[in-house]
């Protein structure tokens, strides 16, 4: 069965969009020019305080190589997203992203866009 397309976006590279998933849509995400990253931040729509938690999923999961089958968790343990597909296979679930602090120390360079730019300039827009 073919599921049908709500939302289409190509996003550039050191840009950003956000949406609001409901039960049981499906959000893909697809890396067209390949060696990107899709950094992820996701917040329940009645509560702001309760957000998807990289370290909730690693521990409640067994593993922080999160693939096909496995759950995502919010920081207070409930689950959030499931995973339905993955064709890469390896992904980061440490939490952790690019600042300007952290490009600065690892570029020596200041004002470059960045995903803590992104992700705050995405929440609740």
């Amino acid at each position: 069965m073919s599921k049908r397309i709500l939302q289409d976006y190509v996003i550039s590279a050191r840009e950003y969009s956000s949406l609001v998933l409901h039960r049981e849509e499906t959000l893909r995400v697809i890396d067209v020019e390949g060696k990107q990253v899709a950094d992820l931040v996701g917040l329940s729509a009645s509560d702001k305080s309760e957000k998807l938690s990289c370290v909730c999923s690693n521990v409640l999961n067994g593993t922080w190589k999160l693939t096909k089958g496995h759950v995502l968790f919010t920081n207070r343990a409930s689950p959030f997203l499931s995973i339905a597909e993955d064709k890469v296979g390896l992904h980061y679930s440490g939490g952790g992203f690019c600042s300007e602090e952290v490009n600065y120390i690892r570029y020596k360079v200041h004002g470059n866009r960045n995903c803590a730019d992104n992700l705050t300039i995405t929440v609740w827009e």
